[in-house]
């Protein structure tokens, strides 16, 4: 084991090294904007003045928000890249996954090409799946002083994780090797977001060549946004993450090319596929754009956010913070109609003290002026609260 461990972790690098790494990337960054102002150098966008009008006309007491369920994958792309083409301020992008595919490689160019025209960008990936690249990553972490790149979770203080180093996480220190970050996020101006279940990788928007995975994601416009930057920043502070040119296989590529290193899926003259020319296209047609969803649209009033925080990783979450807890609440809560979609969920005959409200409530309840619905199903399983 102790052999393991030292053959993981062999490379380390001084905090005056870090440092300088640090440096190389911050002062590497170019301050000049392609185009200004920002709100002129923008793609026109319905979508996003909608989003503005939502907030505008929305009081604690009677919120306002419009809402896109984005069940196909090209819509949910179409959404994204429309949305950072859009965006005039800030745009927050978290994911579990990130991959340098056809779909990565959109996301990224339109993430650097906001930046370069004046909008905040901060990217916070995993550390496990997110751009396991430290080549990639040094050359991001010197783009512009307008983008950002943090790391969640960084195993042995690495960009990637080599396969001895896997094997160690598992064998000396799952737990904390395990708590990794699964929030998939795009705000944009503090007034929209799209979450749900697709991270950013081609088999999540129908691009994948053999297989796709079929997934949703919401678009929300409206004021619980703030909800959703404050779960961000929470990650994006915590001490877990990291910013890239801080990690050791980052900081040592800044270092041996005393610069910010260049790289292929950054390249002006790269090759794109015709796909990529396509989907980049429509999504600078705002009004198109805002057609094409717009028959998805719904008008809603209230919109709550629950989501995970990072402090559940060190068990110091009030019980008022916890989304486990939030979800059980809403289960138990529910009056005439629940609806819940998920790829697992389980619970069990005679549930344990701390998830009987929600498991008793949904076994008991009719649904829809239903019959009662029957639950748990005929295989019991451990009720996760």
């Amino acid at each position: 084991m102790l052999g393991l461990l030292l053959l993981a972790g062999c490379s380390t690098l001084s905090s005056r090294d870090r440092q300088q790494a640090a440096e190389l990337a911050v002062h590497g960054r170019p301050v000049a904007l392609d185009c200004a102002p920002v709100a002129d150098c923008a793609a026109a966008s319905p979508l996003l003045e909608q989003a503005h009008a939502m907030v505008a006309a929305s009081t604690p007491d009677a919120p306002r928000h419009q809402v896109v369920l984005l069940d196909r994958g090209q819509d949910a792309l179409l959404a994204r890249v429309h949305l950072i083409r859009a965006a005039r301020e800030s745009i927050e992008l978290q994911s579990f996954i990130f991959d340098a595919d056809d779909t990565g490689g959109l996301v990224l160019e339109e993430l650097l090409r906001a930046a370069r025209r004046g909008v905040k960008v901060r990217v916070l990936l995993d550390q496990l799946y997110g751009l396991p690249d430290p080549n990639l990553q040094a050359s991001l972490a010197g783009q512009h002083r307008n983008f950002e790149l943090r790391i969640y979770n960084p195993t042995f203080d690495e960009a990637k994780t080599q396969a001895l180093q896997y094997a160690a996480g598992i064998l000396c220190c799952f737990r904390k090797f395990n708590q990794r970050m699964h929030t998939k996020l795009l705000l944009v101006d503090g007034v929209v977001g799209i979450t749900g279940g697709r991270n950013i990788q081609d088999r999540y928007f129908d691009w994948a060549e053999g297989y796709n995975y079929r997934d949703r994601d919401i678009l929300v416009a409206g004021p619980v946004a703030a909800a959703m930057a404050d779960n961000f920043n929470a990650f994006w502070t915590f001490p877990r993450t990291q910013p890239a040119e801080r990690l050791t296989d980052v900081a040592e590529r800044l270092l041996r090319a005393g610069a910010v290193p260049p790289h292929a899926l950054l390249a002006p003259d790269r090759e794109r596929s015709p796909r990529v020319v396509a989907m980049a296209a429509l999504a600078a047609d705002g009004d198109a754009v805002y057609t094409h969803l717009q028959a998805l649209e719904v008008a809603v009033e209230r919109v709550e956010f629950f989501a995970d925080l990072p402090e559940k990783h060190q068990g110091k979450l009030a019980a008022e913070e916890d989304a486990s807890l939030a979800m059980r609440d809403l289960v138990a809560n529910t009056r005439h109609e629940l609806v819940l979609q998920t790829p697992s969920a389980r619970c069990c005959r005679a549930p344990p003290a701390s998830c009987s409200a929600s498991c008793t409530a949904a076994r008991t309840r009719p649904i829809s002026g239903s019959r009662p619905t029957r639950w748990p199903p005929p295989t019991p399983s451990r009720c996760t609260p």
